[in-house]
């Protein structure tokens, strides 16, 4: 992995992780649930892929993940 694919990477992982510690439920009870599910679930996919070097697949990966991150951030904003 180059050193811009992986800087993009680790910088990514930070943002989901911030999300999932920020993440307010539109149901607050289940707020703990979803903010331990969302940091559960980069954890696990990012270490599935850990050893992923074709840059092709890199790239798309990182824009699946991005392209989660808006979905989840559109979903957290439309609550308030």
């Amino acid at each position: 992995m180059s050193a811009s694919s992986r800087s993009q990477v680790l910088s990514l992982y930070r943002r989901i992780l911030h999300l999932g510690n920020t993440w307010v439920a539109k149901d607050p009870s289940s707020t703990t649930n979803e903010r331990s599910y969302i940091r559960n679930e980069a954890k696990s996919l990012f270490h599935l892929n850990r050893d992923v070097s074709e840059v092709k697949v890199i790239q798309e990966l990182i824009r699946e993940a991005e392209a989660r991150v808006e979905i989840g951030k559109n979903s957290y904003y439309s609550t308030y």
